[in-house]
C-alpha cells in the first residue's frame, strides 16, 4: 500500500472520531512516539486528544482499564503500541 492511499485511510479514521478523541498508548520509546504522531494529526484536524500512557505492569485489556475508558467515554479510541488482541465473541478485527 502507497503512502497516499494510507493517507486517505488514515484522514477517514480521524472523520469517524468524535470531540475529544483518547490515544492509549505504552510508556516506553517507540509507545511515546506511536502516541505523538496520531496525537499531533488529530491537532490539525481539530479533535484535540487526550492522552493516556500506560505505565509497566498496566494493561490495555484489563477490567480496570475498560471501567476507566467507560468512565471517560471518549469521542473515539486510538491504541498505539499495545499489540491486538483478538475479540472474544470471535469475529474478527475490521480491515480498512
Amino acid at each position: 500500500m502507497d503512502a497516499d492511499s494510507i493517507g486517505r485511510i488514515f484522514a477517514c479514521a480521524i472523520g469517524t472520531l468524535s470531540w475529544r478523541p483518547l490515544i492509549l498508548t505504552h510508556n516506553d520509546a517507540d509507545g511515546l512516539s506511536a502516541g505523538a504522531l496520531p496525537a499531533r494529526a488529530l491537532m490539525r484536524a481539530g479533535r484535540p486528544p487526550d492522552l493516556r500512557v500506560l505505565g509497566r505492569g498496566e494493561s490495555p485489556w484489563s477490567g480496570a482499564m475498560a471501567a476507566e475508558l467507560a468512565a471517560q467515554s471518549p469521542g473515539g479510541l486510538v491504541v498505539a503500541d499495545l499489540g491486538l488482541r483478538r475479540r472474544r465473541c470471535g469475529r474478527t478485527p475490521r480491515r480498512w
